[in-house]
């Protein structure tokens, strides 16, 4: 049975999950209203999903519990979406001005970052 990680929802309604599974880790959507699952794997078992958060209405932002944000959109995972100077990301919030704040386990700091569009 998987972990679950975290569960959000997204402004229109869908689900999306992030969970530990057998051999690694997964991040799926329900389409709220197709009910059509997508979803992906991380590719590398040696790397997990720390947090998600929605992004906008057709992605979400992915940690990895290491110094790169990720991007899942239309059932595809980009692991190497933003790079960051920090080691351990563990957490991402995304605010309404555009902004995004992770905390860093490592350095036990918030950082403001803006995300290329």
């Amino acid at each position: 049975m998987p972990d679950l990680i975290k569960v959000v929802n997204k402004f229109n309604g869908n689900l999306c999950c992030a969970a530990h599974a057998e051999g690694g880790f997964i991040i799926f959507e329900c389409d709220r209203y197709s009910r059509v699952l997508s979803y992906d794997f991380v590719d590398d078992p040696s790397r997990e999903i720390a947090d998600i958060c929605v992004n906008d209405v057709n992605s979400y932002l992915v940690v990895f519990a290491d110094s790169w944000i990720g991007k899942f959109e239309d059932g595809v995972l980009n692991e190497v979406y933003v790079g960051t100077s920090y080691t351990r990301l563990v957490d991402v919030e995304k605010n309404t001005e555009g902004f995004i704040y992770l905390l860093d386990a490592d350095s036990n700091k918030l950082i403001k970052v803006s995300i290329p569009e």
